[in-house]
């Protein structure tokens, strides 16, 4: 007798502008195999500016694959928020469409839930500018597993240890009502994982089971000041912290540094404030190192013009 699907897993691509990546990403999803109990589907979400991924799928004819266009584009938050309110399926994937998983990839997240589990995600390879694959997996490992409490997870994020990348998390269902805070900007997917922990825990496969590929398009590479430091305010008030515990301290100046460091590289001299309240994080961090690397490319910037 053949077997009867008792629940159906939905892997959605999420992609913007992004065709040169897009067709990698979809062939290593439909290469995956689950067992008969599981059905698979299988959703591109077009969140394109352009035509051209509009384009490929009424031209190249995937039997197995639903595509779906967005009209008008509208921002990543709103995008995914969309996304979370059309899931109907018991198990649920938002994939990137520049990242590339492992065969058997979903089944092996799917064999590490339990009753209380309701994410699965795994370590990942990181493919540099689409050229080199390091071997050095894309997480930490010190971070706790499983992870069942928000203060674990903030605690993460407080010591730098952080968790693995978004889009290899598969879900259950019942997070897909929780909906993105579009003031975290880029950094929506912390806040996201820290939500989830109110409706069970997260587990962490301490195995490489998909690529992350890095490269100059990507929102990660801009320096979102904004978006991270109401992080670090929402981190510090649920977590408990003070504005003086040392990993706090490290994490704003590592905040400041990156804005100060964007700044230099655009050619965009840096207000005197914002130089002195970096220079008073380094001193409260014992953190003279960064102090010289800034005033390096600082007095660079200088002797440039």
């Amino acid at each position: 007798m053949k077997n009867i699907h008792t629940s159906t897993v939905a892997i959605i691509i999420a992609t913007h502008n992004r065709l040169n990546y897009l067709p990698e990403t979809l062939d290593s999803v439909l290469k995956q195999k689950l067992e008969d109990k599981y059905a698979l589907s299988i959703v591109i979400s077009d969140n394109s500016t352009n035509s051209d991924t509009e384009k490929y799928f009424s031209s190249n004819i995937y039997p197995n694959v639903t595509y779906t266009k967005r009209t008008p584009s509208v921002s990543m938050v709103e995008h995914f928020n969309i996304i979370l309110k059309e899931i109907d399926t018991d198990f649920f994937m938002i994939f990137h469409d520049d990242d590339v998983m492992e065969e058997n990839m979903v089944m092996k997240l799917l064999d590490h839930f339990t009753p209380s589990t309701v994410a699965v995600s795994s370590y990942a390879y990181r493919i540099i500018n689409n050229k080199k694959i390091t071997k050095k997996p894309v997480i930490d490992p010190r971070i706790p597993n499983p992870i069942t409490t928000k203060k674990e997870l903030l605690d993460c994020l407080v010591l730098g240890t952080g968790g693995p990348p978004f889009p290899g998390y598969l879900y259950r269902r019942v997070v897909s009502q929780i909906q993105l805070d579009s003031k975290y900007k880029i950094h929506f997917d912390a806040y996201f994982m820290i939500q989830i922990l109110e409706y069970g825990s997260i587990f962490v496969i301490k195995d490489p089971l998909y690529y992350y590929r890095t490269h100059d398009g990507q929102d990660s590479f801009h320096c979102d000041i904004i978006g991270l430091s109401r992080l670090v305010n929402y981190t510090i008030k649920e977590g408990g912290y003070t504005r003086k515990y040392k990993p706090i301290v490290d994490w704003r100046l590592k905040i400041i540094y990156n804005e100060l460091r964007v700044r230099l590289l655009k050619k965009d001299t840096p207000s005197i404030t914002r130089i002195l309240h970096f220079i008073k994080l380094c001193i409260a961090s014992f953190n003279i190192l960064l102090m010289g690397k800034i005033a390096i490319k600082y007095a660079q910037r200088k002797l440039t013009y």
